[in-house]
């Protein structure tokens, strides 16, 4: 019979039956059937025809002789795709007791299940397996990161000491600064010195204020040695009563003549700092200022005129802008070939070979070479250096900064003498 050319398993019904009736002779069908190797393409015409006819395929050459089955007409068209694998393959069959053969029809025969069979309820052993549909990845759900913790905002160049060192600060400094004994009461104040460093624009202004405040605490520590009014057994203890004198103890009167240069000391620098008649240049205000030689210079500075100071030396222990301004000139100047105070605070200084092998190094220590070396340093730490240094470890502990311990004294350093 026509209908037996192609196995059970290779009928495109769906099912166990084959497309035509088998039962009788009712005239001529043709059948054609095309095949490329990926793709099975079967379409099958019934008409009144009484021809028969043989059809050659692409793939493979296939007899079929069909007959007539009047006035009827069916066709269909199905397509099976191939791929490979191991495992079931093919959509599963809607009886699940069905096989679907490799030419993709279920049924239940040994043409529909066997080693080829695209799917079996039972899992399919050497038929091709399909090639899955990727699942979507999903996207991974975004780990926050933390956002970097922002650094403290420097306070900028120019905005001063004022910025942060504060009238609270000032009073836990000098508790004793307005006591009557002192002849500082009431003088050297807060805002004097805020005021005053507005001269010297670079003083603890580097904008890296844990620097400006070591800078401020060894500028104060310095200067509060300098007017210290205390002792050893002083309420607070001795580094409590810093500020306590404007002007050296003992030369108020005009007697310390002494602090005259002969001559004019300050030719070499274009001006004349000779001393005025009936005038004296004892330590005045927070750093002593001393010597006409000194005033000269820092009254060229503030006024552009050495004689205002020269011819008017104690203005500095009755203005305290000034007094300020005087220690902090002399902090911010060089005098070659020491290098500045403040150079060395701010870290702008550093050492040449004569200096190390001197064993001058940057540090607080080398302020106090700046400042008395000739009478403190290069010679046993005497009592002079180590209240220097208790008054900067108790300001930079007020102000909440650490300083480097291991450059607080000059006991191993040359001075400039």
């Amino acid at each position: 019979e026509a209908c037996n050319i192609l196995p059970a398993g290779q009928w495109p019904c769906g099912g166990a039956e084959p497309l035509c009736d088998c039962s009788g002779d009712h005239g001529t069908s043709t059948t054609t059937t095309t095949m490329t190797p990926t793709t099975i393409a079967i379409t099958t015409t019934t008409t009144t025809s009484t021809t028969t006819s043989t059809t050659e395929t692409t793939s493979a050459t296939m007899a079929a002789t069909t007959k007539t089955t009047p006035a009827t007409t069916t066709s269909i068209s199905l397509t099976t795709t191939v791929s490979t694998g191991s495992h079931c393959s093919g959509e599963p069959c809607s009886d699940s007791t069905l096989c679907r053969s490799e030419w993709g029809f279920c049924g239940s025969s040994g043409d529909h299940c066997n080693d080829k069979s695209t799917w079996k309820a039972a899992g399919c052993s050497g038929a091709p397996t399909p090639v899955p549909t990727p699942s979507p990845v999903p996207m991974p759900t975004p780990v926050p990161v933390p956002s970097p913790k922002p650094k403290p905002t420097p306070v900028p160049a120019g905005s001063g000491i004022g910025a942060w060192f504060t009238q609270a600060d000032f009073n836990a400094f000098f508790p004793n600064i307005n006591n009557a004994a002192c002849s500082g009461a009431n003088f050297f104040t807060h805002a004097a010195l805020v005021e005053a460093t507005s001269a010297f624009p670079d003083f603890a202004n580097s904008g890296d204020v844990a620097q400006d405040k070591l800078e401020l605490a060894a500028f104060l520590g310095q200067t509060s040695h300098e007017t210290t009014g205390g002792w050893t057994t002083a309420p607070g203890g001795p580094q409590a009563w810093g500020y306590c004198f404007k002007e050296e103890v003992g030369c108020g009167t005009g007697t310390c003549t002494q602090y005259c240069a002969g001559g004019n000391p300050c030719a070499g620098q274009g001006i004349n700092c000779a001393c005025a008649s009936g005038q004296t240049y004892q330590g005045r205000g927070p750093m002593q200022l001393s010597w006409n030689y000194n005033y000269g210079p820092f009254s060229q500075f503030i006024y552009n005129d050495a004689a205002e100071l020269i011819n008017d030396p104690g203005r500095v222990a009755s203005d305290p802008v000034l007094a300020y301004q005087a220690a902090l000139w002399f902090w911010m100047t060089p005098q070659s070939p020491k290098p500045s105070c403040h150079e060395v605070m701010a870290g702008n200084w550093q050492p040449s070979a004569a200096d190390t092998a001197a064993g001058r190094m940057p540090g607080f220590g080398m302020t106090t070479n700046i400042i008395n070396g000739g009478l403190e340093c290069n010679m046993p730490t005497n009592a002079k250096v180590t209240d220097r240094v208790e008054f900067y470890k108790r300001y930079a502990g007020i102000l909440n900064v650490a300083l480097d311990t291991a450059s607080l004294y000059c006991d191993q350093m040359q001075s400039y003498r």
